[in-house]
């Protein structure tokens, strides 16, 4: 079983992205959606800990930091990856790996499959 929380603002890819991941890992995926770093936090702290394999979090949420939510996430015991998703180039986000905030990056103008890939290379390490 997969778990994965997208951290989305945009309805439309939200569900672009679950129904992908249900098709990419079948029946054996659990996918959790929310619409900003607030809401993950709760649902991290429901999960208790490392209760998603993942996190697909986007970086440039209106409501909130991402980078903060990423931090307070790990403060609470999450040690699995959290891939930032963007649609801004990597050296925005560069900062937040180095430190160790965020595991991994997407473009969030490629397609799903690329975030499929990322995933399952994240699942195999």
């Amino acid at each position: 079983m997969i778990s994965i929380l997208i951290v989305e603002n945009n309805p439309f890819l939200r569900a672009s992205y679950k129904k992908a991941f249900n098709r990419a890992f079948g029946e054996n995926t659990y996918v959790d959606i929310v619409h900003d770093g607030d809401e993950a936090i709760s649902k991290v702290k429901t999960k208790q800990g490392d209760g998603y394999d993942f996190i697909i979090l986007q970086v440039g949420m209106s409501s909130n930091d991402p980078f903060e939510s990423a931090k307070k996430i790990k403060a609470l015991g999450f040690r699995k990856a959290i891939l930032a998703h963007s649609s801004l180039g990597i050296q925005d986000v560069q900062h937040a790996i180095i430190d160790g905030t965020i595991d991994g990056f997407v473009f969030k103008t490629e397609d799903a499959k690329k975030l499929i890939h990322v995933i399952q290379r994240h699942a195999s390490a």
